[in-house]
């Protein structure tokens, strides 16, 4: 990664090498890339709104503490999300097999 930022523009990486390097996690044919990428978004799109905001906050907090405290972290944001709407609708909607209706969005301590 060090002598990718360092080289910019000049290296290249082919794409199974930037999956190799975690950079990338999922390559598509070009034939197939707009299609693939659309039900990517999609599907990401589909999840609860709050969930995504919430999940985001605990990975990028996480990455600034230590392990333990990560975990501890990590650990707070479910119990601090547990009694967010969407997590009994997200479960209803799974058991009737139906598309869930999110709540207005709302993320711990955002």
């Amino acid at each position: 990664i060090m002598r990718l930022v360092l080289m910019g523009r000049h290296e290249r990486l082919s794409s199974e090498r930037a999956r190799e390097l975690g950079l990338v996690s999922q390559i598509f044919e070009a034939e197939n890339f707009e299609a693939e990428v659309q039900d990517l978004a999609e599907t990401i799109a589909s999840n609860s709104p709050s969930t995504m905001m919430a999940s985001k906050k605990a990975i990028w907090g996480a990455l600034e503490r230590s392990r333990e405290s990560a975990m501890a972290y990590g650990l707070e944001m479910v119990r601090d999300f547990w009694d967010h709407p969407d997590n009994l609708e997200g479960a209803r909607a799974f058991a009737e097999k139906r598309e869930a209706t999110w709540a207005s969005p709302r993320a711990p301590g955002i």
